[in-house]
């Protein structure tokens, strides 16, 4: 938060569809210290945060077009986008003197690579975050590949109403893509590419909400009640043999995502 004596300069902010628009007043954000925290919704919901006080934040849209979802201690309401899934921000006290935590990530012209990061160690956090137990019966039919060297990763929406596993190569060595196009910045995604066949839901499928832009030939699927972002179904845009769906591995259970391998695509100048 800023202190008394420092100039504060004016930032827009949105999530991806454009339903929550806001404007920030902070110190410049190059000499701005996010914090970029592994707890179990931040690393979920890639969270970079900022603290400002509530009187530092124009909305330009109603705070009821946001969800809100809480859990633990109920100490904060995350809030988001009903629509595209973008995560705005926490608020603690619902009130004119209350604090939001505020996601730089949907702050508009900012370059993520050039901010001042300070890592933050809130996985043990209490109360400490229980992932849901991955249930034996799917939701949908699937017979992942019979490849030997491929790897089952249980994963989940923060909430647990999504519960899916994934089988790909080991993570330790297979690259996950960090892309700058705007859902993927917005949104947190870090993608892996596994088949179709290899992804099956166990619980909340057809719970996930779908967000289209663009040209629409993809679905961006992210749970309604949380606002975790799941995965982007390609749709059968690929070569043709190949159904791929782009899973993010922010979900995945007890994920480290430091210890990842990753490439880095220029998807804000290819899309």
């Amino acid at each position: 938060m800023s202190s008394p004596n420092q100039e504060l300069a004016s930032y827009r902010a949105s999530c991806h569809c454009g339903a929550v628009t806001f404007t920030i007043r902070t110190p410049s954000l190059s000499d701005h210290q996010v914090d970029r925290c592994d707890c179990s919704i931040c690393s979920r919901n890639g969270y970079l945060l900022i603290h400002l006080k509530r009187a530092d934040v124009d909305f330009h849209t109603d705070l009821n077009n946001m969800v809100s979802y809480s859990f633990g201690d109920k100490g904060g309401a995350h809030k988001f986008c009903p629509r595209c899934g973008s995560s705005a921000m926490v608020e603690f006290n619902e009130n004119e003197d209350s604090e939001l935590w505020i996601n730089v990530r949907l702050i508009q012209g900012i370059d993520l690579q050039k901010l001042n990061y300070k890592d933050l160690d809130g996985k043990m956090m209490q109360p400490i975050y229980k992932a849901p137990q991955i249930a034996t019966t799917p939701d949908q039919s699937s017979t992942p590949s019979a490849v030997s060297n491929f790897k089952r990763y249980n994963a989940n929406c923060h909430c647990g109403t999504v519960t899916y596993t994934i089988h790909i190569p080991s993570l330790s060595d297979h690259q996950a893509n960090s892309c700058n196009c705007s859902i993927c910045s917005l949104n947190g995604y870090l993608l892996v590419y596994p088949e179709r066949q290899d992804v099956v839901f166990y619980s909340g499928y057809d719970h996930l909400s779908d967000y289209a832009f663009g040209t629409k030939m993809v679905t961006h699927k992210f749970c309604p009640t949380c606002g975790s972002s799941i995965m982007i179904d390609c749709n059968g845009f690929a070569p043709v043999g190949v159904d791929p769906l782009a899973i993010n591995v922010r979900m995945i259970q007890d994920i480290d995502l430091n210890k990842l391998k990753f490439r880095y695509t220029d998807g804000k100048n290819l899309f």
